[in-house]
Protein backbone atom coordinates (compact mmCIF):
# COMPACT_ATOMS: atom_id res chain seq x y z
CA UNK A 1 0.00 0.00 0.00
CA UNK A 2 0.80 3.57 -0.51
CA UNK A 3 -0.55 4.85 1.95
CA UNK A 4 1.30 5.56 5.74
CA UNK A 5 -1.93 4.33 7.63
CA UNK A 6 -2.08 0.96 5.93
CA UNK A 7 1.24 0.64 8.03
CA UNK A 8 0.98 -0.54 11.88
CA UNK A 9 2.21 -3.29 14.15
CA UNK A 10 -1.46 -4.29 15.19
CA UNK A 11 -2.51 -3.59 11.21
CA UNK A 12 0.07 -6.36 10.81
CA UNK A 13 -1.26 -8.62 13.42
CA UNK A 14 -4.72 -8.74 12.57
CA UNK A 15 -3.63 -9.26 9.06
CA UNK A 16 -2.25 -12.61 10.03
CA UNK A 17 -5.71 -13.36 12.02
CA UNK A 18 -7.68 -12.99 8.91
CA UNK A 19 -5.63 -15.09 6.86
CA UNK A 20 -5.61 -18.28 9.48
CA UNK A 21 -9.19 -17.19 9.08
CA UNK A 22 -9.41 -17.54 5.91
CA UNK A 23 -7.56 -20.90 6.26
CA UNK A 24 -9.56 -22.07 8.54
CA UNK A 25 -7.03 -22.62 11.38
CA UNK A 26 -8.48 -21.92 14.50
CA UNK A 27 -5.21 -22.59 16.90
CA UNK A 28 -1.57 -22.65 15.74
CA UNK A 29 1.94 -22.15 16.95
CA UNK A 30 3.50 -18.65 15.79
CA UNK A 31 7.22 -18.18 15.01
CA UNK A 32 8.18 -14.40 14.53
CA UNK A 33 11.99 -13.01 13.47
CA UNK A 34 13.15 -9.28 14.47
CA UNK A 35 9.56 -7.28 12.85
CA UNK A 36 7.71 -10.69 12.79
CA UNK A 37 8.60 -10.94 16.06
CA UNK A 38 7.03 -7.63 17.20
CA UNK A 39 3.92 -8.88 15.19
CA UNK A 40 3.88 -11.97 16.60
CA UNK A 41 3.76 -10.37 20.20
CA UNK A 42 1.51 -8.38 19.56
CA UNK A 43 -0.68 -11.27 18.56
CA UNK A 44 -0.05 -13.18 21.71
CA UNK A 45 -1.03 -10.19 23.87
CA UNK A 46 -4.34 -9.26 21.40
CA UNK A 47 -5.28 -12.93 20.17
CA UNK A 48 -3.49 -15.63 22.85
CA UNK A 49 -6.45 -17.39 22.72
CA UNK A 50 -5.59 -18.86 18.71
CA UNK A 51 -2.01 -19.56 19.73
CA UNK A 52 -0.84 -22.88 21.15
CA UNK A 53 2.87 -21.83 21.77
CA UNK A 54 4.70 -18.53 20.88
CA UNK A 55 8.69 -18.52 19.87
CA UNK A 56 10.22 -14.90 19.22
CA UNK A 57 13.49 -14.68 17.09
CA UNK A 58 15.93 -11.58 17.33
CA UNK A 59 12.78 -8.99 18.47
CA UNK A 60 12.04 -7.10 21.49
CA UNK A 61 9.05 -6.11 23.45
CA UNK A 62 10.49 -3.00 24.06
CA UNK A 63 13.03 -0.39 22.97
CA UNK A 64 16.34 -1.67 21.24
CA UNK A 65 19.68 0.23 21.87
CA UNK A 66 21.39 1.11 18.26
CA UNK A 67 23.22 3.97 18.39
CA UNK A 68 22.63 6.64 15.73
CA UNK A 69 19.38 4.50 14.16
CA UNK A 70 17.52 7.73 14.08
CA UNK A 71 20.13 8.88 11.84
CA UNK A 72 20.68 6.10 9.80
CA UNK A 73 17.11 5.55 9.27
CA UNK A 74 16.23 9.20 7.75
CA UNK A 75 18.86 8.75 5.42
CA UNK A 76 18.26 5.71 4.32
CA UNK A 77 14.74 7.01 3.91
CA UNK A 78 15.66 9.70 1.55
CA UNK A 79 18.02 7.15 -0.26
CA UNK A 80 14.92 5.07 -0.86
CA UNK A 81 13.01 8.36 -2.27
CA UNK A 82 15.95 9.72 -4.58
CA UNK A 83 17.90 6.83 -5.68
CA UNK A 84 16.23 3.82 -5.18
CA UNK A 85 16.41 0.29 -3.11
CA UNK A 86 19.51 -0.91 -4.59
CA UNK A 87 21.27 2.56 -2.91
CA UNK A 88 19.50 1.90 0.39
CA UNK A 89 20.90 -1.85 0.43
CA UNK A 90 24.74 -0.33 -0.36
CA UNK A 91 24.17 2.68 2.48
CA UNK A 92 22.82 0.33 5.01
CA UNK A 93 25.55 -2.56 4.06
CA UNK A 94 28.62 -0.49 5.05
CA UNK A 95 27.19 1.98 8.00
CA UNK A 96 24.36 -0.15 9.82
CA UNK A 97 26.33 -2.15 12.63
CA UNK A 98 23.75 -4.85 12.43
CA UNK A 99 24.39 -5.50 8.78
CA UNK A 100 28.17 -5.21 9.35
CA UNK A 101 28.20 -7.75 11.95
CA UNK A 102 26.31 -10.25 10.04
CA UNK A 103 28.54 -9.62 6.82
CA UNK A 104 31.45 -9.71 8.66
CA UNK A 105 30.30 -13.37 9.99
CA UNK A 106 28.53 -15.07 6.72
CA UNK A 107 29.70 -12.75 3.35
CA UNK A 108 27.29 -15.42 1.27
CA UNK A 109 24.14 -13.65 3.18
CA UNK A 110 25.11 -10.09 2.16
CA UNK A 111 23.82 -11.27 -1.87
CA UNK A 112 20.71 -12.70 0.00
CA UNK A 113 20.29 -9.83 1.71
CA UNK A 114 20.65 -7.03 -1.46
CA UNK A 115 18.22 -9.38 -3.61
CA UNK A 116 15.83 -9.06 -0.81
CA UNK A 117 16.11 -5.22 -0.01
CA UNK A 118 15.72 -4.59 -4.33
CA UNK A 119 12.57 -6.49 -4.09
CA UNK A 120 11.15 -4.15 -1.77
CA UNK A 121 8.69 -1.54 -2.39
CA UNK A 122 9.77 1.88 -1.39
CA UNK A 123 6.70 2.59 0.19
CA UNK A 124 6.55 -0.70 2.17
CA UNK A 125 10.30 0.00 3.24
CA UNK A 126 9.63 3.38 4.41
CA UNK A 127 6.50 3.07 6.26
CA UNK A 128 6.88 -0.29 7.48
CA UNK A 129 10.13 1.09 9.01
CA UNK A 130 8.31 3.70 10.28
CA UNK A 131 5.76 1.50 12.00
CA UNK A 132 8.28 -0.12 14.14
CA UNK A 133 9.43 2.92 15.18
CA UNK A 134 6.44 3.97 16.67
CA UNK A 135 4.87 0.42 17.68
CA UNK A 136 4.00 0.44 21.59
CA UNK A 137 6.41 -1.16 24.30
CA UNK A 138 4.45 -4.54 25.26
CA UNK A 139 7.06 -5.48 28.25
CA UNK A 140 4.14 -4.58 31.00
CA UNK A 141 2.18 -7.24 29.12
CA UNK A 142 4.48 -10.06 28.82
CA UNK A 143 3.38 -11.98 32.22
CA UNK A 144 -0.31 -12.57 30.60
CA UNK A 145 1.16 -14.53 28.14
CA UNK A 146 0.46 -18.07 29.38
CA UNK A 147 1.23 -20.39 26.60
CA UNK A 148 4.42 -22.53 25.86
CA UNK A 149 7.05 -19.95 24.49
CA UNK A 150 10.58 -19.66 23.50
CA UNK A 151 13.03 -16.60 23.23
CA UNK A 152 16.17 -17.22 20.55
CA UNK A 153 18.51 -15.00 19.88
CA UNK A 154 21.94 -14.75 17.82
CA UNK A 155 24.87 -14.63 20.27
CA UNK A 156 26.43 -12.31 17.87
CA UNK A 157 23.46 -10.15 17.83
CA UNK A 158 24.34 -7.49 20.74
CA UNK A 159 21.61 -5.39 19.98
CA UNK A 160 19.17 -7.92 20.29
CA UNK A 161 20.72 -10.01 23.06
CA UNK A 162 19.84 -8.28 26.42
CA UNK A 163 15.86 -7.50 24.93
CA UNK A 164 15.91 -10.98 24.38
CA UNK A 165 16.99 -11.98 28.00
CA UNK A 166 14.06 -9.75 29.17
CA UNK A 167 11.51 -11.41 26.93
CA UNK A 168 12.17 -14.54 28.22
CA UNK A 169 12.42 -13.26 32.19
CA UNK A 170 9.04 -11.32 31.50
CA UNK A 171 6.95 -14.58 29.85
CA UNK A 172 6.29 -16.94 32.37
CA UNK A 173 7.51 -20.41 31.58
CA UNK A 174 9.74 -19.26 28.64
CA UNK A 175 12.68 -20.74 27.66
CA UNK A 176 16.02 -18.54 25.87
CA UNK A 177 18.30 -20.25 23.45
CA UNK A 178 21.33 -18.71 22.49
CA UNK A 179 22.44 -20.07 18.56
CA UNK A 180 26.24 -19.65 18.88
CA UNK A 181 27.72 -17.93 16.47
CA UNK A 182 24.51 -16.47 14.58
CA UNK A 183 23.94 -13.04 14.13
CA UNK A 184 20.62 -11.39 13.45
CA UNK A 185 19.06 -13.66 11.35
CA UNK A 186 20.18 -17.30 12.87
CA UNK A 187 17.77 -18.65 10.30
CA UNK A 188 19.51 -18.39 7.29
CA UNK A 189 22.87 -18.29 8.93
CA UNK A 190 22.76 -21.31 11.06
CA UNK A 191 19.34 -23.35 10.04
CA UNK A 192 20.45 -26.55 11.10
CA UNK A 193 21.13 -25.53 14.62
CA UNK A 194 17.90 -23.29 14.34
CA UNK A 195 15.40 -25.58 13.14
CA UNK A 196 17.06 -28.37 16.14
CA UNK A 197 15.81 -26.28 18.60
CA UNK A 198 12.78 -25.03 16.80
CA UNK A 199 11.62 -28.81 15.94
CA UNK A 200 12.62 -29.40 19.95
CA UNK A 201 10.31 -27.09 21.63
CA UNK A 202 7.48 -27.50 19.13
CA UNK A 203 7.81 -31.16 19.69
CA UNK A 204 6.76 -30.44 23.71
CA UNK A 205 4.11 -28.26 22.58
CA UNK A 206 0.38 -29.87 23.15
CA UNK A 207 -1.25 -29.72 19.79
CA UNK A 208 -4.34 -31.76 21.22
Amino acid sequence: PSERAAYSIPLFAADVIALTDALGIDKFSLVGHSMGGFIALRIAVDFRHRLRSLVLVDTAAGAVEMPQQRELRAELERLARSEGMAAVFDYNASHNPLALKGYELFPWHRELARRRMTETSVDGYIYAGRAMGRREDLTAALPEIDIPALVIVGAEDEPFRRPSELLAEGIPGARLMVIDGAAHSPTEECPSEFNRVLIDFLDGVDHG
